[in-house]
Parts: structure tokens; sequence; C-alpha cells
């Protein structure tokens, strides 16, 4: 199936990613941009030229968007798989977190405050400090005292206290549980 690309009439998109121009009566080509390596298409309208992301293309095209989410996820962190099921629609944090998540963002020098909210979020969210340490240029006892100082800025003290508590009781539970199996395997050997 075939649509047509928003905000260029005379080019058609299909749903496996190829671009059809009518004036042209071709299919045109698909190349990488040099600095992101996005696979991109330059697309002509009123005598200028246009690079577009054929992901923005493909997502905007057939993959609904009811809460007007601004950024493209690929799923699988892959920038050429650009197939549908591959892409969602999210917002800017959702991106951003995805990309730590999956290692495609390291932070190799200081965080900006919008990246120490982030964190505050993750953890949050179920991120150990010990586990954030070791993706951002800091240590556990800075970033503790950081995301607190953050979390009290921004009013989430108690969201953060929570999952600290949370936290805690999955580690003893699961120290308990290898505490129990290790005694078990002395009583066993003797």
């Amino acid at each position: 199936m075939y649509k047509e690309i928003e905000g260029f009439p005379g080019y058609l998109v299909s749903e496996s990613g190829r671009v059809y121009s009518k004036k042209s009566n071709k299919f045109l080509s698909i190349v990488p941009n040099k600095q992101t390596g996005y696979p991109q298409v330059a697309l002509w309208k009123d005598g200028r030229g246009y690079h577009l992301y054929l992901h923005r293309i493909l997502a905007t095209a057939f993959i609904p968007n009811p809460k007007n989410l601004p950024e493209i996820n690929h799923i699988d962190g892959n920038r050429q798989n650009f197939a549908l099921t591959n892409l969602e629609w999210v917002d800017s944090a959702g991106n951003k977190q995805h990309a730590i998540r999956t290692g495609l963002k390291v932070y190799t020098n200081r965080l900006t405050k919008d990246e120490f909210i982030q964190c505050l979020y993750d953890v949050i969210t179920g991120e150990s400090y010990f586990s954030l340490s070791q993706r951002v240029p800091y240590k556990v006892p800075f970033l503790s005292t950081k995301i607190r100082s953050i979390a009290k800025e921004l009013g989430l003290e108690e969201a953060l206290d929570t999952s600290l508590r949370e936290q805690r009781t999955k580690r003893s539970k699961e120290n308990g549980r290898k505490a129990a199996i290790s005694k078990k395997a002395q009583r066993l050997s003797h």
C-alpha cells in the first residue's frame, strides 16, 4: 500500500519504505545521512530540495500518533531498520531513556541538569544507583546526593524514597534466598 508523503504532493511511500516520485515516474534512492546515519531521501517542493528521514516519513504515513508525540524511536536501536514494527512515537524523554537503556548513548563527560533529571526518573522507575554509576561518569555517593537534591527541587522526594525502599526490599529478599541456598548447600556437603 502506498500513501502520499505529508507536505509533499506527488511523492508516495510504501509500508516497506520505498519512495516513488509521480513526476519522474521512478523510485528514489535512499541514502544514509553522513552525520546521523539515518536513511534519508531527497524530495523537491516549490523548487527547493529537502532531505527527509525515512523513519519520520513512514511513521507519519502509517503509524497512528493520537498523543501527538514528537519523536520516533527505533525499538531495536538500529537506525537502518525502518520496518513499521520497529518504529514507535515517543516523547523526547522516552527516546533518550531508550537510548541510554540500550547503550546507544553513553555519558562520557559531565551531565546536564536535564540528564540528571532523566537519571532521577530512571531511579524512580527502578534503576539502582550502582547500575546508574556504571553508565554515567559519577560514583554512587555523588549520584545519590545530586539526585536527592533534584528530587527535592521537583517535589519528587516521596517517589524517590518509595523506589529506593522497594529496591532495598528486593535486594534483601534476593540476599536472603542466596544465604538460604548457601546454608542448604553447606548442610548437604557435610
